[in-house]
């Protein structure tokens, strides 16, 4: 019965720890599945979507571009919808003028002002830009969010990841994966060193080898 049970826990932390694994090395991981894409979404557009999902700015690098000639790659869209969901004006920062249709370190500033109200984010935008018919510089997004240039002074700050799953952030998950992994090490430990204190047992209750007859 004891070995039945070692057997099924055994299995189940084996699961666990490789889930835990597998979302330990999700970035490696995720660039080598994107790589491989070829229907209905680039690999850019892949990376873009991990990496706003696990709001991993980092990962948004990896977006190469090579799929996109008339507007910025998905590397635009990727630091800007992180930025929106962390409120992270610097992020915005890392946006360049595009296409027409493309996203700007304006649009990005904009966004992330209308959503949380962030005068700070409407105080960042030191340009003008006009599309499809509107304008946006710094006074129209103020006038937008309905702030003044005095409350950005005291704009909400930036948060962390946006949460993937109950509430909980891809750092939560990281701490979750570890924790899956460690378990599992640590049950080989207990297994092993139960092992060894039975072969020791046995060892003792035989007793004596007895010696041979001259």
């Amino acid at each position: 019965m004891k070995t039945f049970l070692a057997v099924v826990v055994t299995l189940f932390l084996s699961l666990f720890a490789v889930a835990g694994g597998v979302w330990i090395f999700k970035e490696p991981i995720a660039v080598k599945v994107c790589s491989m894409a070829v229907r209905n979404v680039t690999p850019d557009e892949c990376i873009k979507g991990v990496a706003v999902f696990l709001s991993r700015p980092s990962l948004c690098e990896r977006v190469t571009g090579r799929d996109f000639k008339f507007e910025n790659p998905p590397k635009a869209q990727c630091y800007e919808d992180i930025a929106v969901a962390t409120n992270d004006i610097a992020l915005c920062q890392k946006l360049e003028q595009g296409g027409f249709v493309s996203a700007t370190p304006t649009t990005c500033l904009a966004r992330v002002a209308d959503k949380w109200k962030n005068a700070a984010a409407c105080v960042a935008i030191t340009t003008q830009e006009s599309r499809m018919g509107g304008v946006m510089n710094k006074d129209v997004c103020l006038k937008m969010i309905g702030k003044t240039e005095a409350d950005a002074a005291s704009a909400p700050p930036k948060t962390g990841p946006a949460p993937i799953a109950l509430g909980l952030t891809a750092d939560k998950f990281d701490l979750a994966a570890y924790g899956l992994v460690g378990l599992f090490v640590l049950w080989l430990i207990i297994l092993i060193a139960m092992k060894a204190r039975g072969a020791k047992e046995d060892q003792e209750g035989a007793g004596p080898t007895p010696s041979a007859k001259a």
